[in-house]
């Protein structure tokens, strides 16, 4: 089924904007060894139970999908006996201390932000939910109903070429519908207020409202200037707003007599946003902020078979911290479409992730997904290609460690912060005056054409960056002249490929 176009409709203007800070699976499957931090399922199924007849359920089957590990949310399955159709989903969240916590903002957010998508996306309708451990699991939950079907992640390995296109037409009709949602501001959407626990009429659920970015700190943002710069439709001042935020904070730490190891990276960064600048990263004109899933991959994408036998998207999963930025950098390409394997339960990260790993080289199947999918997605949402691929590829990598501000790749482990270094050291290195093939020009495993694919050594534009060119490039003219492009990539596409390529191939 092919995509359909909707017009981008800004969200409604009941959706608030809050100036206070954000810090910062629903998953059907079952859960890996890990640390437990609860009790076994069979004990604590009583308690569920208990819940149900509180709320005056009809009697139900329960079935664990994930329980009590730790980092993930424990998932549960009731289906009533009388009414089989009657199907639910029952979520807690993985880490809430009730010693310390006198409410839930996760299910809140959570409850908020799926009352606001029902009409809009296929997404779960809250049943109903308690932000507080007063009820009988003692914990915060959110009741759902259950959508149709099963993970994407289950199925996709038995689907055939033609299949899988069916489903990348399905894939992308979703991301029509999500970018359609657009918002006056970048940030995290949240719950504004405390909810109230009567569902009975949905209208007591505010809309969400829209924390900007502002890192790991949770002071509330008043100066003006900051709020504009936060507002993410101009990515460069976004950038650098919360980089001077971070060096403030960083020098005051030093100061006070602590470490600011973070202060070198922040001021490379700097540097790196200028010379960007200088070689026209960025568009002059306001980029709009929409609706972005950070996972929406295999395992949050719920499927079903039609009587024909086709497979349908029935809905998305796991909207936790869902976030609204500015379009590049919620273009992030699904590489796990072409890149998964038989052997791979899911290929949803690691070399998958083309932002990464952009020259990973790919069998004539895989290529021919990834050409299929660049040329549907470049139908319905023009410049696709260029925030996939070009430029928006090192704007998104920028982001993962800007967004928190390094907070996150440190505290993990040490060596998290090794692809930061990598990162600003590519850049740094990358040499400025070589001359960079578009991608009309060049033919990589990438592309699909009828030629024989060249070997490693054809391909000028694969070698890893800092290496000298060969005697043949030495021999070249200083500024050759281009091939007559063929028509079909957009100039800005075309530019977008060039500044991407001129660096990005060293391999994290």
């Amino acid at each position: 089924m092919a995509p359909t176009t909707e017009s981008a409709t800004p969200i409604e203007s009941s959706i608030s904007i809050d100036h206070e800070e954000v810090e910062a699976s629903d998953q059907i499957s079952v859960a890996s060894e890990a640390a437990s931090e609860m009790e076994p399922f069979e004990d604590y199924k009583p308690k569920i139970q208990k819940l149900l007849q509180d709320l005056k359920f009809p009697e139900c089957s329960i079935e664990s999908l994930q329980h009590g590990y730790q980092f993930q949310n424990c998932v549960y399955a009731i289906t009533s006996l009388s009414e089989p159709t009657e199907r639910y989903i029952i979520r807690v969240p993985a880490c809430f201390d009730k010693e310390y916590d006198e409410r839930c903002p996760e299910i809140e957010d959570g409850v908020c932000v799926l009352n606001h998508l029902r009409d809009k996306l296929p997404v779960a309708k809250t049943k109903t939910f308690s932000a507080t451990p007063d009820n009988s699991l003692e914990r915060p939950y959110a009741i759902q109903t259950r959508l149709e079907g099963q993970s994407l992640n289950h199925v996709y390995s038995s689907l055939d070429c033609a299949e899988r296109r069916r489903m990348i037409d399905e894939y992308i009709d979703l991301l029509v519908k999500l970018e359609s949602i657009q918002l006056p501001t970048a940030g995290s959407l949240v719950a504004p207020n405390p909810l109230p626990t009567n569902l009975e009429n949905s209208s007591n659920i505010p809309a969400p409202s829209i924390r900007i970015f502002n890192g790991y700190d949770t002071d509330p943002i008043e100066d003006p200037q900051t709020l504009t710069d936060r507002a993410g439709s101009d990515i460069k001042r976004l950038f650098e707003s919360l980089i001077a935020k971070y060096i403030a904070s960083d020098l005051q730490s030093v100061a006070d007599g602590y470490n600011g190891f973070r202060l070198p990276y922040w001021r490379r960064m700097q540097t790196m946003l200028d010379q960007m600048h200088q070689e026209s990263f960025f568009r002059p004109e306001p980029e709009p902020i929409v609706m972005h899933h950070w996972d929406l991959e295999a395992r949050n994408i719920m499927v079903s078979q039609t009587p024909s036998g086709e497979w349908k998207i029935t809905g998305v999963i796991d909207w936790d911290e869902a976030v609204c930025l500015p379009r590049p950098l919620a273009r992030k390409p699904p590489a796990w479409f072409w890149t998964w394997t038989d052997n791979d339960d899911d290929t949803s990260s690691g070399e998958s992730d083309c932002d990464l790993y952009p020259d990973r080289e790919l069998s004539d199947k895989q290529a021919e997904l990834k050409a299929y999918f660049d040329a549907r997605v470049e139908e319905v949402l023009p410049g696709y290609g260029e925030d996939a691929y070009g430029s928006g590829r090192l704007l998104r990598r920028l982001w993962v460690f800007i967004q928190d501000g390094l907070s996150k790749q440190w505290t993990i482990e040490p060596c998290a912060i090794e692809p930061c270094e990598q990162l600003l050291a590519e850049w740094e290195r990358r040499s400025r005056d070589r001359d960079v093939p578009l991608p009309s020009e060049i033919k990589t495993r990438e592309h699909v054409t009828d030629d024989p694919i060249p070997n490693e050594n054809e391909n000028a534009a694969a070698e890893p960056l800092g290496t000298e060119p060969s005697s043949s490039e030495q021999s070249q003219p200083e500024n050759p002249e281009p091939k007559q492009p063929d028509g079909k990539l957009s100039q800005a596409f075309k530019r977008g490929w060039k500044k991407a390529l001129a660096w990005v191939s060293v391999r994290l």
